[in-house]
């Protein structure tokens, strides 16, 4: 924008329209960044504006002819703004957004939304061959770097999530995504430390995060921390006492520090009743009844071993416990 920048009285239509739909793409896409150039009214009746305008109601728009870069591409920012991203959308972004990759191979905001729509359709690796592009393009983009990193994450790239999180522009080290972001990694890490500070961090700025009020408890539990963490379980489970992940980690507890196993038991027995196709509420389940030789939710160690195996056949610690389970009841064969 700061390149034609001129008097208001010097812009053609044309150039208002790109002002305009600059300061959308901005405020749509890259929303922790601030539009500093003034937007002039303009006429609504042209693919661009009137692509813009069907994207803020959550609408892809079809009809925008897609003659150039930017009729074909502004469509598919509805991938922020609709509410459900069901199959057909995602066919007709997917489509637009490799027409506009010719148009525009290097495109930070086509590459963008390209590793977008291969990540909400759990094709982690395409995604991670055009945030890439989008990333060497735009390396401190906090948008980017955290999608980045998360896909690389998934697909098991650790150490590179972790350089390229940190590699976010410092006026945004401190922004709550970075945050949750960069705890995310290094829990995975195993930097458990690192990990609770950032949550610390998360935590000072939206003190009623639920979801990382747990994940400190989580991040506790895996130091052995038993009394912190179940302080934070207790707050978490005077909210949602029915998450299956609060449950599992109330039940780990119950286990390894009370040594309470009737209670643990009944935990468990509650997150297979909420989340009966569990395989960790099923795992620890079958522990359970391979520790006391008793049945779990009505089953013992191998039948309940028995349903994670159908999915997962290689599930070793799932073998060992159908075998406890099989050697108590003293089935040989």
């Amino acid at each position: 924008m700061s390149r034609f920048r001129k008097n208001e009285a010097d812009y053609t239509e044309s150039e208002k329209v790109l002002i305009s739909v600059s300061a959308s793409i901005m405020e749509i896409v890259w929303e922790t960044d601030k539009v500093e150039w003034t937007v002039y009214p303009v006429d609504a009746s042209n693919p661009y504006t009137g692509a813009v305008k069907s994207v803020r109601s959550g609408v892809f728009d079809s009809s925008t002819g897609n003659s150039d870069f930017l009729s074909t591409i502004l469509p598919c920012m509805v991938l922020f703004t609709a509410i459900k991203t069901n199959d057909k959308l995602l066919s007709q972004c997917e489509a637009s957004i490799k027409l506009a990759l010719t148009k525009s191979p290097d495109s930070v905001l086509g590459n963008y939304l390209a590793g977008i729509l291969y990540e909400k359709k759990g094709d982690y690796k395409t995604s991670e061959l055009y945030l890439k592009k989008a990333y060497d393009k735009s390396s401190d983009t906090m948008q980017i770097c955290i999608l980045y990193s998360k896909v690389l994450s998934t697909n098991g790239k650790n150490e590179l999530a972790s350089k390229v999180v940190k590699s976010v522009s410092s006026s945004m080290i401190n922004d709550i995504q970075v945050l949750k972001q960069s705890a995310y990694i290094a829990y995975q890490n195993n930097e458990l430390d690192q990990a609770e500070d950032y949550v610390a961090r998360v935590l000072q700025q939206t003190p009623n995060d639920l979801e990382f009020v747990l994940f400190r408890a989580k991040i506790f539990i895996q130091k052995k921390d038993y009394i912190h963490a179940v302080s934070l379980l207790d707050m978490y489970g005077r909210q949602n006492d029915k998450d299956l992940e609060y449950l599992l980690l109330r039940a780990k507890v119950q286990l390894d520090w009370s040594k309470n196993v009737a209670a643990a038991t009944e935990t468990v027995e509650k997150a297979l009743k909420l989340y009966p196709d569990s395989e960790e509420a099923l795992m620890l389940a079958a522990k359970i009844s391979s520790m006391t030789d008793s049945p779990v939710a009505g089953k013992y160690a191998d039948e309940l071993a028995d349903t994670v195996l159908k999915k997962n056949p290689e599930n070793t610690t799932a073998l060992l416990y159908a075998l406890d389970g099989l050697i108590q009841r003293k089935n040989w064969s």
